[in-house]
């Protein structure tokens, strides 16, 4: 906080050569410039007390011009902002960072609202599909009854016709919406990540179908196993990377990167010091004996003296069982995944417990110009890399996707609150009569 030292403007010596300023300059001896010793050490002493109450008030004025605008509030007058405008509706989701949980305010304080396209674009928004929306008051909804003369007026039908349904002026403001619009919907009760058409990472919420984007086709849905990863915090990286400074290297949490694999969340810096072997940080987790696959996402600088730069996963306490899984460098300044398997520990499959590491390895011929980021650790059971489960506090785990055949008369389950919340953003209560949810 601006003030809390003993230099720059608001701080304690700020104030007290301020006020001895504006005292008269024959009442006390000045003190010769570049003097060791102070002239007045009694009237620095009374001054610094005041000195010190007026620069607590200057740094605590701009506290408060900070937490007062949603740009650059901080932690729970964030929260209290957010609860301002939108009461319950909106609250920051565990772990997220206060810059996330900005961007998410921002939006839902500019989305649309009361309109049959709001309602649409807050559910679509949440499910990842369009909804059917019905109102019974618009003709175009609810179609109309033809002739033998004209059977297509009105869009054609009669009672029990295909593609007609009933409608009244009586029921102004109200609408059905079915969410189960589309033809397939996956069953997987936990979140998940999922790389977009842009390259960039995204996390799919629960019942909601993730899409793989090859190079060249169109997307397919990505459909995996239940799947762990066993790093505790691979989010907050708190106790889950060494804090020490390895040989050759550096590193440093940065808060929330815009331009990070994850967007908002944090990015772990590997500063490189000196040429040489570069031990970067670890994470050590507890395993049974089969195969693990350990990843990490990260992006290199272009610098010619970096030579090399991996991922290491071993067993700590048995020499000679790392794996080394080189980056390519060709791919500097992009995101990468680098990911490595360690077998079965021997002897026999599945035997016992085991503690499992994965560590960031390199060499360089000298101090490399930018850090190294990395971001998205992964320990899983099992020799494949499956898409990135995010940890907080205890083991990430992601449900078995399974897809399954809708009609909008199905029953598969819906986060109901959640629906509800996003209808409410885009209409508030009052605006609507009556709205009935099936699917």
């Amino acid at each position: 906080m601006s003030g809390s030292g003993n230099t720059g403007v608001g701080s304690v010596g700020d104030m007290v050569a301020r006020m001895r300023t504006v005292m008269p300059a024959a009442w006390f001896p000045m003190t010769a410039p570049g003097a060791d010793v102070s002239a007045t050490p009694v009237l620095d002493g009374l001054l610094s007390g005041t000195g010190w109450a007026w620069s607590y008030c200057y740094a605590l004025t701009l506290y408060v011009i900070q937490q007062a605008r949603l740009a650059t509030a901080t932690g729970g007058l964030l929260d209290m902002i957010c609860s301002d405008f939108f009461g319950t509706l909106l609250k920051r989701l565990a772990t997220e960072t206060d810059d996330a949980f900005r961007d998410r305010i921002r939006a839902n304080l500019l989305i649309p609202r009361v309109t049959r396209a709001a309602v649409s674009a807050a559910i679509a928004t949440l499910l990842g599909q369009v909804p059917e929306i019905f109102e019974p008051s618009r003709a175009a909804d609810t179609g109309g009854y033809g002739s033998s003369a004209v059977p297509a007026a009105g869009g054609g039908g009669g009672y029990a016709a295909a593609g007609i349904a009933f409608g009244s002026s009586e029921m102004p403001f109200q609408y059905r919406v079915t969410v189960c619009a589309g033809s397939s919907r996956t069953t997987r009760a936990s979140q998940a990540s999922y790389i977009d058409g842009t390259g960039a990472m995204q996390i799919a919420g629960r019942y909601v179908t993730r899409y793989t984007v090859p190079a060249s086709g169109a997307a397919t849905p990505l459909i995996e196993p239940r799947g762990f990863n066993l790093i505790k915090d691979s989010v907050g990286w708190s106790g889950c990377v060494a804090a020490a400074t390895g040989a050759g290297a550096q590193w440093a949490l940065e808060g929330a990167a815009a331009d990070a694999v994850w967007a908002g969340q944090p990015v772990l810096q590997v500063s490189i010091i000196r040429g040489g072997s570069i031990t970067g940080p670890a994470a050590v987790v507890a395993s049974d004996g089969n195969a693990v696959t350990g990843s990490a996402w990260v992006m290199l600088p272009s610098d010619p003296d970096l030579l090399v730069f991996s991922l290491r996963i071993s067993d700590p306490d048995r020499a000679g069982s790392a794996v080394i899984q080189p980056s390519r460098l060709g791919m500097a300044g992009k995101w990468q995944r680098i990911t490595a398997t360690l077998p079965t520990a021997l002897p026999g499959a599945g035997s016992g417990k085991r503690r499992v590491s994965i560590m960031l390895i390199g060499a360089a011929i000298g101090p490399v110009s930018a850090p190294v980021l990395t971001q998205c650790w992964q320990i899983e059971p099992g020799t494949t890399a499956s898409s990135y489960i995010p940890s907080a506090r205890q083991i990430g785990i992601r449900e078995a996707d399974s897809l399954v055949a809708v009609t909008p008369v199905s029953s598969l389950p819906v986060e109901t609150s959640s629906l509800y919340e996003a209808i409410g953003r885009a209409a508030p209560a009052g605006s609507v009569a009556w709205t009935a949810v099936s699917g």
